[in-house]
């Protein structure tokens, strides 16, 4: 997709695609996270919500997620902490600004593969990674945008896996008081 693929618009809406546009790499399909597909591996099946062996596995080695959440205020976070369950790599924007990746090539190119593999053992356990340094030009009250590239190995590759969480916190404490000392 190129900028003039989309119509712009000043409305308070997330924009309108040119109807004579189709979209380039087969079908859109609504996702909940835990995204993959695997050769009946039971940690992986545990995870899996969005099966994408179909639209993935022997097509190609990447794919794309977008997920929306809405921020209603913006209290005093400080720490922003992103966490990742993949098989084999990935690239996380928010926002539309890259906050982290793993195993994956520099320049990303649409159908790049992973880099390196991420044992299957430790692909099923979080991975914390601390996104703290893009809170404040990249997090807004309102409608936000977690967009992954998710990477396999290969086309062929027979299990992917993405399951992404994005968390807020403070490490501000709040005052408290005893009414007795």
């Amino acid at each position: 997709n190129r900028a003039a693929d989309f119509v712009t618009t000043d409305q308070p809406t997330k924009g309108a695609q040119n109807p004579e546009i189709t979209v380039p790499f087969g079908t859109v399909v609504p996702a909940v996270t835990g995204i993959g597909f695997s050769d009946n591996q039971p940690d992986f099946d545990a995870i899996i919500r969005t099966d994408v062996g179909e639209a993935m596995n022997d097509i190609n080695a990447s794919i794309w997620s977008r997920l929306e959440f809405q921020v209603g205020d913006l209290p005093p976070v400080d720490l922003l902490t992103l966490r990742m369950k993949y098989d084999d790599g990935f690239v996380a924007y928010l926002n539309g600004v890259e906050v982290a990746r793993r195993n994956a090539l520099d320049p990303l190119e649409y159908n790049s593969n992973a880099t390196a593999a991420h044992p299957n053992a430790q692909a099923v356990v979080f991975e914390d990674i601390d996104v703290s340094e893009h809170i404040v030009d990249t997090l807004q009250v309102g409608t936000n945008v977690l967009a992954i590239h998710g990477l396999n190995l290969s086309p062929g590759d027979e299990d992917f896996l993405l399951m992404p969480e994005l968390i807020a916190s403070s490490s501000v404490n709040d005052p408290q008081y005893m009414t007795a000392p």
